[in-house]
């Protein structure tokens, strides 16, 4: 949405109803945060063409100071053409700079330059905000999407109803599932395919993925071991809706984004908050898949799923579970002495302190 926001073409009516428009669409605050370019040594052309670009972003990041990927992960999933994003990445500089955070500009500027390529420089900020847990997925599989053999879900609630199709569903269990980033299943462009059918087997539970590497350019991989569950979805997802080849997903990212966006609505409507996130994105399916992988085969099995370069790559993307935290904590895990008496147990195959010492004792 944007609008000369100077008052040389529109009247102050116009304004006026375009103000209050971007505050019902991205809210006070971001209205608010994008505003701070003003009065910063640039021309009203620069502010009309960056205020936009800002506002999306903040309002997509659902911060006023974003990290330097989260800014990174929305402009690299974004539906919108390389000089769009350039300009996206020019907008955030400067909004950074007047925030007095250049070095966040910088960050963002030397992600973008590589567009992906590699996964050790697409993935050299540490903080990430937010993914989604293995539980939180399967409630949405058992409760929010279509059961087998069923096409759409209707859920009401007393202010908001939705409908969650099988498309939904094929969507966010293939970006789950495979841990890939939404611009590598669906389209980008008039150029640029994601997922084709023919990179489904079926027959073995196997696709060939396409990873985003140098320059932005995917290449095709080796077949890619997938459950078998996902299989079957899309399956029932292509012959519902009568895909037979081409684009698994024939829908910009845009669109994907959206959908993704519908179901974690529908979860906070029916559950709450999110244990680890405040909304739902394409990519903290990925997060969440590589953290899934990592904490129950190893950090260099989630690495070696997702085609990173090294270990240091794949342990951004993992996280810490609560239950490890807990376990770390010094109140939770216990004294050294009942470590011991408990591993002493162990070896030991008894049920009891005292069984321990009769065992110790011999008698």
């Amino acid at each position: 949405m944007s609008l000369d926001e100077f008052g040389q073409t529109f009247s102050q009516e116009a304004i006026d109803e375009f103000g209050t428009k971007l505050l019902n669409q991205y809210g006070e605050e971001v209205c608010e945060a994008a505003s701070v370019i003003e009065g910063q040594n640039l021309s009203k052309d620069s502010v009309r063409s960056y205020k936009p670009q800002i506002r999306q972003i903040l309002y997509a990041c659902s911060d006023m100071n974003p990290t330097p990927r989260d800014v990174a992960d929305h402009i690299f999933d974004a539906d919108k053409s390389s000089g769009t994003k350039s300009l996206m990445v020019s907008a955030i500089e400067r909004y950074f700079k007047s925030i007095g955070e250049p070095q966040k500009g910088e960050k963002v500027r030397t992600i973008t330059n590589n567009e992906g390529i590699t996964e050790k420089d697409f993935n050299t900020e540490s903080t990430i905000s937010g993914w989604i847990t293995k539980d939180e997925m399967l409630r949405i599989e058992d409760k929010i999407f279509p059961e087998n053999s069923e096409q759409i879900n209707r859920l009401s609630f007393v202010d908001q109803s939705w409908v969650i199709t099988l498309e939904h569903k094929a969507l966010a269990m293939t970006l789950f599932y495979t841990a890939c980033r939404v611009g590598e299943i669906c389209k980008k462009d008039s150029d640029d395919h994601g997922i084709l059918v023919e990179d489904i087997y079926s027959e073995s539970d196997e696709m060939n993925l396409y990873r985003l590497k140098k320059k932005g350019k995917g290449y095709k991989r080796d077949m890619t071991a997938v459950p078998g569950k996902l299989i079957d979805v899309l399956q029932e997802y292509l012959e519902t809706n009568n895909i037979q080849e081409g684009e698994v997903f024939p829908f910009t990212t845009r669109t994907a984004q959206s959908k993704i966006k519908e179901i974690g609505k529908v979860y906070k409507h029916a559950f709450g908050d999110f244990e680890h996130m405040d909304k739902l994105t394409p990519h903290k399916f990925r997060h969440g898949r590589i953290t899934d992988i990592a904490n129950t085969s190893g950090l260099e099995e989630a690495g070696q799923y997702v085609d990173h370069a090294s270990p240091e790559t794949t342990d951004q993307y993992r996280h810490i579970t609560t239950e490890e935290q807990r376990d770390a904590l010094p109140e939770e895990s216990g004294s050294a002495d009942g470590q011991q008496i408990e591993k002493l147990m162990q070896e030991l195959d008894v049920d009891s302190v005292e069984e321990a010492i009769e065992a110790v004792s011999g008698d």
